[in-house]
């Protein structure tokens, strides 16, 4: 950029040559803009004080006070608009620089921590805990469940029987309770399996530690009350049944 678009005077001459030799061009551009602007303010308070300074309070009008004090006053917003422009373009650099590095340590310690534990333990990926609940969820939205232990066969679908009509014989509803007593304890077993091999898909991802083998330990506890509960609840109704019949006979 030349100087004289500018109209600096001559005695900036020697920096504006020093600045041309040392700066990079949009540097140097920046540099003169903002040093004629710095003038231009510098002149018009300059201007605004001769005019005021020279005449009596008195003789102070429109014409004498408006144009210097115009010409300061844009002035002055040009370099606070300069100013603020050139702040935000740096904190919003710094900003992207700050995310991007503190984004860019997260990613490679998550590679190194899954390629550790992938060359460690045979495959994380293969035996993690989301990929085995995903597998679980797809199977089901498919119209299939796989086994409670990652089985590639397909368990066959129990065939419940309808529930008799009341005017149906009494070994017919006997039949039909002692089905769905079954059933309900063949669920129980099956959940019971399932939260075990989830515990232990998440206590080898995480870590063998004790309070994954006291939590399995208690889902064990709870899985075999549930059951043993179920069982005696299916016996209790099968001896009353078989009681009842003996009366009825």
């Amino acid at each position: 950029m030349d100087p004289a678009i500018l109209n600096l005077p001559a005695i900036f001459d020697p920096i504006i040559n020093y600045l041309a030799d040392t700066l990079p061009p949009p540097l140097y551009a920046f540099t003169l803009k903002l040093l004629s602007h710095c003038l231009v303010l510098i002149s018009a308070l300059f201007n605004l004080l001769a005019s005021l300074l020279s005449r009596s309070p008195l003789d102070w009008d429109a014409q004498t006070v408006l144009p210097p004090l115009i010409a300061l006053l844009a002035a002055y917003w040009t370099l606070v608009s300069i100013y603020r422009t050139t702040t935000w373009v740096v904190r919003t650099g710094f900003w992207f620089m700050k995310w991007g590095i503190i984004l860019s340590a997260l990613a490679a310690g998550t590679g190194w921590y899954l390629g550790t534990a992938q060359a460690q333990d045979g495959g994380l990926m293969n035996t993690s805990l989301v990929s085995y609940i995903s597998n679980i969820a797809l199977d089901m939205m498919n119209g299939r469940t796989s086994g409670p232990l990652g089985d590639d066969g397909t368990r066959h679908t129990r065939s419940r029987n309808t529930r008799p009509k009341p005017w149906e014989s009494f070994n017919r509803h006997q039949e039909w309770q002692y089905s769905e007593d079954q059933a309900k304890t063949n669920e129980n077993s099956d959940l019971e399996t399932l939260m075990n091999s989830l515990i232990g898909v998440a206590g080898r991802a995480f870590g063998s530690d004790s309070w994954w083998m006291a939590l399995k330990g208690g889902a064990d506890g709870v899985g075999s009350q549930t059951g043993q509960d179920t069982e005696g609840s299916a016996g209790g109704r099968g001896s009353g049944g078989t009681s009842s019949k003996s009366r009825s006979r």
